[in-house]
């Protein structure tokens, strides 16, 4: 199916990937997992799939699943700073004096826990929704 866009979060690459029907990667989303905060570091889609919503799918999958994990966002790249600013209903998941007052990703990354994955699930789950 043409329309076809399954986006998942690929864990051990710290990162949400779409991929088409077929299996190919479309784009993604990479991200750093802080206490609990989510920052959102660069958003990808490969050339030849632009313009057809991947980007937008991916945001509202990783968002979705940030909120359903409890987590706050950091939109540290340009285009989710854009798609919270643009949906509404993501705006309490970034503290109310916007995305600079998070703290900077990575700012304590040696002294984290292990964290559970924003999807709630373990190592071995495949957190997956397939969007047409």
């Amino acid at each position: 199916m043409e329309n076809e866009i399954t986006v998942a979060d690929a864990r051990e690459k710290s990162r949400y990937e779409a991929h088409d029907a077929d299996g190919n990667l479309m784009g993604f989303a990479d991200y750093r997992l802080t206490g609990n905060t989510i920052a959102f570091l660069h958003a990808e889609t490969l050339p030849e799939y632009r313009g057809r919503g991947v980007a937008g799918r991916v945001a509202r999958k990783s968002l979705d699943d940030a909120r359903d994990a409890g987590l706050r966002v950091k939109p540290s790249c340009p285009f989710y700073r854009d798609y919270v600013s643009e949906h509404d209903e993501y705006a309490d998941l970034v503290d109310a004096d916007g995305p600079d007052s998070l703290e900077p990703a990575g700012a304590s990354d040696s002294e984290a826990e292990p964290q559970e994955h924003p999807n709630g699930e373990n190592e071995t789950g495949a957190g997956e929704v397939s969007a047409r």
